[in-house]
């Protein structure tokens, strides 16, 4: 059986958010044939979640550009961790200054301290209301040489089998 990512049942929401903004993207007509193979790609390890895709690793991105410098969200998924990010490049006379922030995080080991349901899910919101402006690029990273096993499609639904919560881990 393959390991899985610790989110808790209620974070699925977050999940189906997350697959439905990727539809949107490619209901896209600026979307390459690139975009849509990572799409299909994220598609894939997001349907098997809270499951692990070991073949995977994919950072997605929305941009939106501005006058002054652009804004982003991101969602990386790979073999170690889920993490929904947000930032903002600002470019002036002295260079360019970036800030990003991690929203929501899970992975095998554990999760975000500062994850909360309510912010993650409002995130989700946010990028599912990106992903259908064509203004917005699209941009992704395939960091693992992504090469999906389709035969994968079969998995249980193991939202169902996720404990309620968490126990502190003891160092």
């Amino acid at each position: 059986m393959s390991s899985t990512f610790r989110f808790l049942p209620e974070e699925k929401s977050i999940v189906d958010t997350l697959i439905a903004a990727v539809r949107k993207v490619l209901a896209r007509s600026d979307i390459s044939a690139r975009h849509v193979h990572y799409c299909g790609m994220l598609l894939h390890a997001l349907q098997r979640l809270p499951l692990v895709t070991e073949e995977v690793g994919i950072t997605f991105l929305l941009v939106k550009k501005y006058d002054s410098g652009q804004y982003w969200l991101g969602m990386t998924i790979d073999r170690e961790r889920l993490e929904l990010q947000t930032g903002e490049s600002f470019y002036g006379e002295c260079g360019t200054d970036n800030e990003s922030k991690t929203i929501f995080a899970v992975s095998r080991d554990g999760r975000l301290e500062e994850n909360d349901l309510e912010t993650a899910q409002s995130w989700a919101n946010d990028f599912l209301g990106h992903a259908e402006f064509e203004k917005v690029k699209v941009d992704f990273e395939d960091f693992g040489d992504s090469v999906a096993d389709w035969d994968d499609d079969g998995d249980p639904d193991m939202w169902n089998e996720l404990p309620v919560g968490y126990a502190e881990e003891e160092d």
